[in-house]
């Protein structure tokens, strides 16, 4: 049995109680792959596009061309992206991508296109969008809202009825800038699991375990200050004339949180059940 090591991406393999080591260059790639001693086993050497254009070493290597991402190389040759497959024979992805472009880059228009057309400087793990190239396991993590998961089904599909994420967290950082509003420790808010029903008017969210949140600041010259851990959390909104009405349980928790500002006010408290309540409008 094989297991792989991750840090900030693939760090190297442990097999038969022997470690080896991945050296990846700055696309990600994997060039070479040393064992406990610190001796070469593999290397490996490619063009542009990611075409294999050299290989010493014997060893079957699952993560080569940005293999550092979690990025799989077929024994066909095709890369596996996640979402979708890509062909460094072809240049491209072999299926279209399921995120539309945008008319203001024509580029990301031609669906099929590897990183936009320029491998030199970028990367798309995921096969879905090209980031640059010293991207992080935490780039790959990044969703449109802001947030960071594990996984999220709207990084595959921005139209799902149902939204899900695993291992979702959402930080702020510290700041100290009060000529804009911008003071406090920070915060972080983070759930194991997440799941709901959600369109434009009504969020249904009933599966929603292990959330964690703590926070103390004043951004964009709101308030929010508290703690809070519960097992369960289900809540329902609802979005009607530019105003936003949530009402949630938090079951199995303990704690409090405050929310007031120029277009919100909400709080959360609990010691074992507890509720939530928020109002915002545009």
């Amino acid at each position: 049995m094989t297991k792989y090591v991750y840090g900030l991406g693939l760090i190297g393999e442990e097999s038969g109680g022997e470690f080896k080591t991945y050296h990846f260059d700055y696309r990600g790639s994997t060039v070479a792959v040393t064992g406990g001693m610190g001796d070469v086993t593999n290397t490996f050497a490619y063009d542009a596009y990611g075409r294999l254009t050299e290989k010493v070493g014997l060893d079957d290597i699952l993560f080569c061309y940005n293999g550092k991402y979690g990025v799989i190389t077929e024994p066909s040759g095709l890369v596996y992206m996640r979402a979708r497959y890509y062909s460094p024979e072809l240049r491209r992805f072999i299926n279209a991508d399921v995120v539309a472009g945008e008319i203001s880059n024509a580029i990301t228009l031609n669906r099929y296109a590897y990183a936009n057309g320029n491998p030199i400087s970028n990367v798309d793990p995921l096969g879905l969008t090209a980031e640059r190239e010293n991207a992080t396991i935490f780039d790959a993590m990044r969703n449109q809202d802001g947030s960071y998961s594990l996984y999220d089904n709207d990084r595959f599909y921005d139209r799902n009825a149902f939204h899900e994420q695993i291992l979702a967290f959402t930080p702020s950082r510290p700041a100290f800038q009060p000529l804009e509003g911008n003071i406090g420790l920070g915060g972080i808010s983070a759930d194991l699991i997440t799941g709901g029903w959600e369109n434009e008017y009504v969020d249904l969210s009933l599966l929603d375990f292990g959330h964690a949140e703590a926070s103390a600041e004043i951004k964009d010259g709101q308030l929010s200050v508290g703690a809070m851990a519960s097992i369960w959390s289900p809540s329902v909104s609802f979005n009607l004339f530019g105003l936003n009405i949530e009402f949630g349980a938090e079951v199995g928790a303990v704690g409090f949180d405050v929310d007031v500002g120029s277009n919100e006010i909400g709080g959360k408290i609990a010691g074992g059940l507890g509720f939530s309540f928020s109002i915002s409008w545009d």
